[in-house]
């Protein structure tokens, strides 16, 4: 569930080779950023391990959304 939590911060990790994610927001809106942020992939492989992720990009893109980025994605919070 991904729900607006302002203020809250939080981070995905995937721990495997393979994953399946599904996400529900409510209220909507999150899945117009993942729209404008993604790139299509052409096919149903997994992508290039040498794909690389313009974090200004993404950082804008979040802007507009009422999303703040506050560390470079993989970045994991301290224990």
């Amino acid at each position: 569930m991904c729900g607006r939590a302002p203020g809250v911060p939080h981070v995905y990790r995937v721990e495997s080779e393979q994953a399946r994610w599904l996400v529900v927001c409510s209220p909507s809106g999150f899945e117009r950023l993942v729209s404008e942020a993604a790139e299509f992939a052409g096919s149903p492989t997994l992508p290039p391990t040498s794909l690389s992720v313009d974090p200004a990009r993404v950082a804008k893109i979040a802007a507009a959304h009422g999303i703040e980025i506050l560390a470079p994605s993989g970045t994991l919070p301290s224990p």
